[in-house]
């Protein structure tokens, strides 16, 4: 089942940055389209984009899926779990992040934004303010 699923995840802020975040996970199977979305306090960018590539794993942790291909229009994320990037910020995020993907067997990528179909999903929550 795991080779039928691809996933995208999207974090963004409102207006500014940092700014009221949201997030989106956009979830394509060979049945059917699913995306699922939410809204943060006030956070960076980075935050909503590490939270909505957790929210991503979560699902995948909660329906017992492995091997499944993330993407992320993020570098920063990107880099951050799978190619050694080091920040300051958000270490907790980032750490969980790492785990889950070791775990969850995750090929996470990185997509130009214009492709990223969870982009939507990141959009309708700012919607929803």
């Amino acid at each position: 089942m795991s080779n039928s699923i691809e996933v995208w995840a999207d974090g963004a802020t409102v207006r500014t940055n940092p700014g009221v975040g949201t997030w989106g996970v956009f979830v394509r199977t060979s049945d059917y389209d699913l995306c699922f979305y939410g809204i943060l306090g006030v956070v960076s960018n980075n935050y909503a984009e590490l939270v909505s590539i957790l929210k991503a794993f979560h699902f995948l942790e909660l329906l017992g899926l492995r091997g499944v291909t993330v993407y992320t229009d993020s570098d920063l994320c990107h880099g951050l779990i799978c190619r050694g990037f080091t920040n300051k910020k958000n270490k907790e995020l980032v750490e969980a992040a790492k785990q889950l993907c070791t775990y969850l067997q995750v090929d996470l990528q990185h997509t130009p934004s214009k492709m990223n179909k969870a982009h939507i999903p990141a959009q309708k929550a700012k919607k929803l303010l």
